[in-house]
């Protein structure tokens, strides 16, 4: 009987993560370059939510945008790299065509409302933690625009490229020409790792970067998600009810 138990307890074990991002820790030497530099069209922010049950909790750090008030304005959204790394486009399945990079072709998803397409384009930054694990900074560029057009995502950068932090690598475009189903355009942001498949938090920038972010979070009036309050910490703003797997950089 006790090898049956040793054999369930191994089937039901969590994947254990080498994973050490102390490198980017506060005080140490955390990311200086956040992934906008401006912003004067962020509509509202929310963190990465972990290990909780809200109403409104969900796994990924976001940044919404405000639609530009013409119905023939498009406002561009320009996105950078967080870390010196390299950049990929990861699959944004089920795939709507291609999008040109400079020199090569990417993958253009999508997100269904009602039936309508609403394009999105991910990208993955890599880079090495302090004992030589890959970790991505992952982030999906999402029009929520029934009426976007996957060309209108503009990539600067070809697949595999070296990028430095701060490096400018693509623009989202912000549509004015809304549709019934559109939805909020925003930047999902999330680290992964080894290539395990689950979403970790982005807890990699400095306190400062962290407090400006918190100042934008969007909260219901009640001011609780759920069960639980808002933040009121910098150290909660980019990974709120913290787990060990999502506290990656012990903050």
């Amino acid at each position: 009987m006790k090898y049956y138990i040793a054999i369930v307890f191994i089937l039901f074990v969590r994947p254990s993560f080498s994973i050490d991002l102390s490198n980017y820790a506060w005080g140490v030497n955390p990311s200086q370059s956040f992934i906008i530099n401006d912003a004067s069209h962020v509509l509202s922010t929310t963190p990465f939510y972990s290990n909780g049950s809200g109403s409104c909790e969900h796994r990924g750090g976001h940044i919404n945008f405000e639609r530009p008030a013409g119905v023939a304005d498009v406002t561009y959204i320009d996105v950078f790299s967080p870390v010196d790394g390299t950049l990929n486009y990861p699959p944004a399945n089920p795939s709507m065509g291609v999008i040109a990079t400079p020199t090569s072709s990417v993958d253009c998803g999508r997100i269904l409302s009602n039936g309508n397409n609403l394009p999105k384009v991910n990208l993955s930054v890599a880079f090495d933690d302090a004992v030589g694990d890959s970790v991505n900074f992952l982030l999906s560029l999402e029009t929520q625009s029934v009426n976007a057009r996957c060309g209108q995502i503009q990539l600067l950068k070809d697949p595999m490229e070296p990028v430095l932090a701060g490096e400018l690598l693509a623009r989202l475009p912000v549509i004015g020409d809304t549709h019934p189903d559109d939805r909020v355009p925003h930047i999902h942001f999330n680290l992964t790792i080894n290539g395990y498949s689950g979403q970790f938090c982005p807890n990699i920038f400095t306190r400062g970067i962290a407090n400006a972010y918190l100042a934008l979070h969007d909260w219901p009036t009640s001011g609780h998600c759920g069960s639980y309050p808002a933040p009121s910490n910098s150290r909660d703003a980019f990974c709120y009810i913290l787990s060990d797997a999502a506290d990656l950089t012990g903050n």
